[in-house]
């Protein structure tokens, strides 16, 4: 019984280290504080327990300090599972509660009503409990059993490694907890007997040992607790005792009865000695005997490191395979190796072979037979070197001398390679030890050829687009997503004037502005751009028109890795287009000298012919009003051309800025409203809440709206209706202006809009030609249609959407 009251004080003692070193891990987490708390209290409750069954004196009021104390620690207890479970809410509306009747408990448990008399017999402790020590038992349960649920409900709620913790923390309390109820409470009540009692603080060694393993494996509480490898030396020493001890124990009357205390003592402490050096010598005689059966033996812990930090390390086909072969002969001491790989069409043949001696220098041979073995088994074969030879898998632990082995060497389910080798210099056999590491060496070294195959695709492929990059006539830059330039071809330094040693690796801040702004801009919202020109700045202070097209470059699984810009140089298509509009330009002038001499002809006719009478008629005072009127009337005519012909002439107004296309429609329909309403004309225009912008001339655009809406309502009778249709596609934005009129001849519909072409009666053919040349002043496109089916016509203008290439982008 000392031996027991010694183990408890023991007990009490890590309790009390448990609940100091869980509080200095962090003395101000509430969950740490609660812990300590519950384990300072288990260990006073272990300390009067053993006083209780061990010391004759005051036994009564020792019994009652320790249901005292028993109170206190189911209250730590279940103070412990509401930190835990993290209910602060309910434990102020059921903490006021629990710690009334913990003090209420306490202070009963100090009176005859909990225990009534107790004291110590041959039997052990014996206790008469009073009237309220079921209702103090039952405190206890309750206490035990709302801790537990919270807990069981904080363990289902949580995930990771807090329910790890918490499924640690529930077993070490839960075994330990039933087992003392059962001890010191469920069975005096039955029994009405405190003998086992001593009992229940004994359960808390699978407490320590499961709370410990939470430290170790989970930290728990955040508590590191590190484990030395002389730690685990000696435990493992003392566990290959226990079967010596427990044989001890049996055999101890005896061996009292046969030896004296002196030679008893020799005896025991020989037969210990023995039984912890028993493993070294077995360890010792083994690796004695491997010596001499094997001859040689591979370090395999040393190979597989060499062969990891070498197949990881070696990317190239033609230097690996060498050094894989040199380290399957060195390690192996075989004759020769050689290393299979298979073609395209399936066959295998030896790409690399090393010898022991110089003078042989022909690689082992790979039959059709054993090469249709390794394809169905995916195993190790044996060819046998005697006359007619046979081969069969390598099933047994050691093989023949003079023998081939070959090992699969297997890549997803498939044989990519080979590894042949011959016998061993030794004259040994192969053994099962070494089967195994060939096996391990030829599942890495399929990895690693699978890996330098793809390597070396992946090279040619980058040769290929590179080679092909650096012969394209346009320009290729490319950036990543941290901003560094990853292509820059040859094209794109004729482009930009910069150096591809220059630039290529560098910052994108390297870059020419217009360049760089949407190239940052693609590579962070991932959004294709298309800017028609670009003025890129020459070394001699001249620029170069290019047309500049941007893409996101992104993984398989659609993440952004960067941006790439394709330009392409402009020039040689700007003077085509120069010699083109000269062209165009020429027979422009053409149909405007013909239609300005017409429409000029018959007012300067009419002029005429009155100045001719003015001389004989200059008195007649009716034929001077006559000559007034007419003169003024036919110059007002002829101002007005002169005037429409300015307007032809300077149709992009001032320069162009970033401007909403809605503000110009919405002006020029505000400014017609009045004559729509007079001729009761519908006006159909939703400008809709998303921005349109373009690059242009606000009061030329506007000009522009006014004379096709002009147009329209002039085309329509009364009651018709006027649409006007905004929207957007792939770089270009579109406004469509639809009449109800009756539409426009076919003949017409080609020469539209060229100058003095009409089909009013009284107009002068030249609005159209403005908006055409308002419309190409603004690099825009402009068509007439008929709408089919139906009366009316539709004017449609596509923009181009450039402010990308003018506006600064955020970078």
């Amino acid at each position: 019984m000392v031996a027991f009251f010694i183990l408890l004080l023991l007990l009490a003692t890590l309790h009390w280290l448990l609940s100091f070193h869980v509080l200095r891990s962090n003395r101000y987490a509430p969950e740490n504080r609660a812990f300590a708390f519950f384990a300072l209290f288990t260990g006073l409750w272990t300390v009067s327990i053993a006083l209780a069954h061990h010391i004759p004196h005051s036994t009564l009021a020792v019994t009652r300090l320790t249901f005292v104390l028993g109170a206190f620690l189911v209250f730590a207890f279940l103070r412990m599972a509401f930190i835990t479970a993290d209910v602060p809410s309910l434990w102020l509306r059921l903490g006021p509660l629990a710690v009334s009747l913990t003090a209420t408990f306490s202070v009963l448990a100090l009176t005859p009503h909990v225990v009534v008399d107790a004291g110590l017999t041959q039997t052990g402790l014996v206790v008469v409990y009073g009237v309220a020590h079921v209702l103090f038992a039952s405190h206890v349960v309750l206490y035990f059993a709302v801790g537990f649920l919270l807990l069981a409900s904080s363990y289902r709620r949580a995930f990771g490694l807090t329910r790890a913790r918490l499924r640690c923390l529930i077993m070490s309390l839960s075994l330990p907890i039933l087992g003392a109820v059962t001890t010191n409470l469920l069975l005096p009540l039955l029994v009405n007997r405190s003998a086992v009692g001593i009992y229940g603080p004994a359960f808390a060694i699978i407490f320590f040992g499961l709370t410990v393993h939470g430290f170790i494996r989970y930290k728990l509480f955040d508590v590191t607790l590190f484990i030395r490898h002389s730690a685990t030396s000696a435990l493992a020493l003392l566990v290959s005792l226990v079967p010596s001890l427990v044989l001890l124990m049996v055999c101890r009357s005896r061996l009292a009865r046969t030896f004296n205390p002196t030679e008893l003592s020799f005896f025991l402490v020989a037969f210990v000695l023995v039984g912890a050096v028993t493993p070294a010598i077995k360890q010792m005689t083994g690796q004695a005997l491997d010596s001499y059966a094997f001859r040689t033996r591979p370090d395999y812990q040393r190979t597989l490191r060499e062969a990891s930090r070498l197949l990881t390390r070696v990317l190239s086909l033609h230097s690996l395979l060498p050094l894989m072969a040199k380290m399957i002969f060195d390690s192996i001491g075989t004759t020769s190796v050689t290393i299979f790989l298979s073609r395209e069409d399936g066959t295998l043949w030896p790409v690399c072979n090393e010898t022991s001696r110089l003078e042989i220098s022909t690689p082992l041979e790979l039959p059709d037979s054993i090469q249709r073995t390794l394809t169905g088994l995916k195993k190790p074969v044996i060819l046998s070197g005697t006359a007619g030879g046979r081969h069969e898998p390598s099933q047994d632990p050691r093989t023949e001398p003079h023998q081939t082995l070959f090992v699969p060497v297997v890549s997803d389910e498939e044989i990519i390679g080979v590894v042949a080798l011959g016998s061993k210099r030794s004259g040994d056999s192969f053994f099962s030890q070494d089967i195994d590491l060939l096996l391990t060496l030829a599942n890495q070294a399929g990895v690693a050829i699978k890996n330098a195959q793809l390597y070396e695709q992946v090279v040619l492929i980058n040769e290929y687009l590179q080679n092909i990059v650096g012969t394209i006539e346009s320009g290729v830059v490319a950036i990543n997503r941290a901003g560094h330039v990853t292509i820059f071809n040859r094209a794109a330094e004729q482009l930009t004037g910069l150096s591809v040693d220059a630039i290529l690796g560098r910052a994108i801040a390297e870059l020419p502005a217009p360049l760089r702004q949407p190239l940052v801009a693609t590579a962070e919202d991932g959004r294709a751009r298309v800017l028609a020109e670009v003025e890129l700045a020459k070394p001699g202070g001249s620029t170069l028109p290019v047309l500049c097209l941007t893409s996101p470059l992104r993984e398989p699984a659609g993440g952004l890795l960067g941006a790439v810009a394709v330009l392409s140089d402009l020039t040689a298509l700007k003077q085509l287009e120069m010699e083109q509009r000269r062209a165009e330009r020429l027979a422009y002038f053409e149909v405007l000298a013909a239609g300005i001499g017409h429409e000029i002809k018959n007012p300067l006719v009419a002029i005429k012919a009155f100045a001719q009478l003015l001389p004989r008629k200059f008195l007649d005072e009716q034929f001077r009003q006559e000559f007034a009127r007419v003169v003024g009337r036919e110059i007002g005519r002829m101002e007005h051309l002169a005037g429409r012909l300015r307007s032809l002439a300077r149709p992009g107004g001032g320069p162009h800025r970033a401007l909403d296309l809605r503000a110009p429609i919405a002006d020029a329909v505000e400014l017609l409203q009045p004559r729509l309403d007079e001729k009761g004309i519908a006006i159909r225009w939703a400008p809709g809440p998303n921005p349109c912008q373009v690059l242009g001339d606000h009061a030329a655009l506007e000009q522009l709206f006014l004379n096709l809406f002009g147009n329209a309502l002039d085309a329509m009778e009364a009651g018709g209706a006027l649409s006007v249709r905004l929207r957007s596609t792939e770089g270009r934005m579109i406004v469509e202006v639809e009449d109800t009129g009756p539409g426009i001849p076919d003949e017409f519909l080609p020469r539209i809009f060229e100058p003095f072409v009409t089909t009013k009666l009284h107009g002068s053919g030249l609005g159209l030609a403005i908006c055409a040349s308002i419309a190409n002043a603004h690099r825009a496109l402009i068509y007439a249609t008929n709408v089919p089916g139906q009366r009316g016509a539709v004017f449609t203008i596509e923009f181009p959407v450039e402010v990308a290439a003018s506006t600064p982008v955020r970078a």
